[in-house]
């Protein structure tokens, strides 16, 4: 890193947006280059991974130190370790050096943006929090399926995924969902017509959707890709990593179906009828939480996608082992986080 950046706040943010910007670049590359959903799904989790990372590296001043110790230059600024240091410094000391101007405006400056930083951090994250208060609200006005047919597909299907946790399976008031909700205790929420509105094979190719989320922990990752994206909401790539991330778990999801038994064709008619649903319903999908549905807020390109992928599933040459998938993720995201660090010191 250049020695005229090294005490400026500047340049920090813009070599967080950088290295940022090279770590979601990297991984775009990278799921374009390979074909196997199960990877592409490693590989965007593993740049929140590296994103995170790389955050709290930068913040801290340890990624400014490894880059220095690499190239052999001498830093040891950070926005952390300075803040730590007026906020524990003697008032005598903090006088003493707001006597300059240039130091004045420095602070000024640093808190300024500081404080902007934060009310941006809290205002990303009451916007995706505040889904929760409609699923806790939906929830409250939902009750048990009775239905034994639909039950003991269920079950069936949780055995086939080898989900070990309880899945709880309730009808949303309304015609909201399928959706999956729920990190710990996964509920699946049905729509009041599901049996009308589904044959009996569709209904079990969109529970075995619903299931593939909750094998895949999807709501545990898109918890951490909130709290990333919180963290660095001013970042545009990071939102777009958020987005793809979302469409590369619908994928999966949807490649589950045929692995255990159920019918990708019928999958796919399925998601055609919820499609043309939601279009006749703009104003009750603005109300939706995003990513929560079998059918998230997708432009008709993307639907076309899916209901391809499903009618004709490329040839996956290798997936990743299920018990080393935490471990290639987070291998991953450290090779992209020092990546981001080293590539623009």
């Amino acid at each position: 890193m250049s020695g005229m950046y090294s005490d400026s706040l500047g340049s920090y943010t813009f070599l967080l947006f950088a290295e940022c910007a090279k770590i979601v670049l990297l991984t775009s590359l990278a799921t374009a280059l390979v074909r196997s959903v199960a990877w592409r799904r490693v590989l965007w989790r593993s740049c929140i991974v590296g994103l995170a990372l790389l955050a709290l590296f930068e913040t801290t001043g340890v990624g400014r130190s490894i880059a220095a110790s690499i190239y052999g230059q001498e830093t040891s600024w950070s926005p952390g370790s300075w803040a730590l240091e007026q906020l524990s410094s003697p008032p005598s000391e903090l006088s003493l050096a707001g006597d300059t101007i240039e130091a004045q405006a420095f602070e000024s400056t640093f808190w300024g943006i500081s404080v902007l930083w934060a009310v941006g951090a809290i205002i990303a994250l009451l916007r995706l929090i505040a889904p929760r208060f409609w699923v806790e609200r939906l929830l409250s006005r939902s009750h048990y399926v009775t239905n034994r047919s639909l039950l003991a597909t269920l079950e069936r299907l949780r055995r086939d995924l080898r989900i070990g946790r309880p899945v709880l399976l309730l009808r949303a008031s309304g015609s909201v969902g399928p959706l999956t909700i729920g990190a710990w205790r996964p509920v699946i929420l049905l729509p009041e017509d599901f049996e009308r509105r589904f044959t009996q094979r569709q209904q079990e190719a969109i529970l075995a959707h619903e299931l593939g989320h909750v094998q895949a922990r999807d709501a545990h990752w898109g918890f951490l890709f909130d709290m990333v994206t919180a963290a660095i909401w001013w970042h545009p790539f990071v939102w777009y990593a958020k987005a793809r991330n979302a469409q590369t778990a619908e994928f999966y999801a949807d490649r589950t179906a045929p692995e255990c038994g159920a019918s990708a064709e019928e999958l796919a008619t399925s998601l055609v009828q919820l499609g043309r649903g939601r279009m006749h319903s703009e104003a009750r999908r603005e109300r939706e939480p995003a990513g929560w549905t079998a059918l998230p807020k997708l432009a008709s390109s993307q639907l076309r996608e899916r209901v391809r992928f499903l009618l004709n599933p490329p040839d996956e040459p290798s997936v990743p082992p299920q018990g080393l998938e935490v471990a290639w993720q987070c291998a991953l995201g450290v090779l992209f986080a020092m990546v981001g660090i080293l590539c623009l010191a």
